[in-house]
């Protein structure tokens, strides 16, 4: 094998809590249901299709409710997980650096920029499918782009 693609994101991180937090503002602000997600209620349910999800944690609603409440819950999902701290598994910074050390070629998809500092040679910042930026990570977190600036100042909290 010459090279490897990590989707990190919810795959070699734990997004779980971060996840229930961010359903449950929705529950709280936008509904009237009294319900509340746990992180342990969530992990049984990941993997399974959305319907069957939605179907598992809110079978008091109709179907069209689920649907609504799931645009919801995903809308809000997806802008939070842009900054929430996510618990790496253990051992996978590990691995990947051995695999740099064996010169392995790794495409690392992934928000959590101190991660991608630490371990990267090169960057590419995107957005929308277009590249706003490449280059080291000294490069990278030195910008003077804007919108790179923006969003490394919102992840990292500086």
């Amino acid at each position: 094998m010459d090279a490897v693609i990590f989707d990190v994101d919810g795959t070699l991180w734990d997004s779980t809590d971060e996840v229930a937090v961010s359903w449950n503002e929705v529950l709280r602000e936008e509904t009237d249901l009294e319900r509340r997600v746990t992180s342990e209620e969530l992990k049984k349910e990941f993997g399974k299709p959305l319907e069957e999800i939605m179907e598992d944690l809110f079978p008091e609603l109709t179907k069209k409710d689920q649907l609504e409440l799931s645009k919801a819950l995903f809308l809000r999902q997806n802008k939070w997980m842009e900054t929430a701290p996510c618990k790496v598994y253990e051992g996978v910074p590990e691995v990947i650096r051995q695999l740099a050390q064996e010169h392995m070629t790794m495409i690392i998809v992934t928000h959590e920029m101190q991660f991608a500092r630490e371990l990267s040679d090169r960057i590419i910042f995107m957005e929308q499918g277009v590249i706003c930026q490449e280059g080291t990570p000294e490069e990278l977190f030195s910008s003077p782009n804007a919108r790179v600036r923006e969003f490394i100042g919102r992840v990292m909290n500086v």
